[in-house]
């Protein structure tokens, strides 16, 4: 059996050639950035889970029920539906779009900026 060359792995990817440094400045603006990502997520689940509490069930239309109490219980239904559509998405609104997201995108493009201002 010939001998098989070993080949390390320092000799296809070398150890330093994937790391980036960062100065201390822009290790505060990862944290940040992470945090508020996460912050975020949070939101969007507790957001989901509000709308899926306050949605309202499907209406049971009875089987004698004629067409115009029909027609009602499902008006009635969508506008409840609807409600609480609008509901969760004005908290999505106001919370996530308007104060996370400009919050993260002021970290992330610190970060960026800081290391493409660093490169040059």
């Amino acid at each position: 059996m010939p001998d098989v060359q070993r080949i390390e792995p320092e000799d296809i990817l070398p150890e330093s050639s994937g790391k980036v440094e960062l100065s201390p400045l822009q290790r505060v603006g990862v944290y940040g950035a992470v945090t508020v990502g996460c912050v975020g997520g949070a939101a969007l689940v507790f957001l989901l889970g509000h709308w899926v509490w306050v949605a309202p069930h499907q209406p049971m239309i009875p089987v004698g029920a004629d067409e115009s109490t029909a027609k009602l219980l499902l008006a009635n239904y969508n506008s409840l539906r609807e409600a609480a559509q609008d509901d969760t998405l004005k908290l999505l609104d106001a919370f996530v779009t308007k104060l996370l997201l400009p919050i993260f995108t002021s970290f992330v493009g610190y970060i960026f900026g800081s290391q493409a201002a660093k490169e040059t």
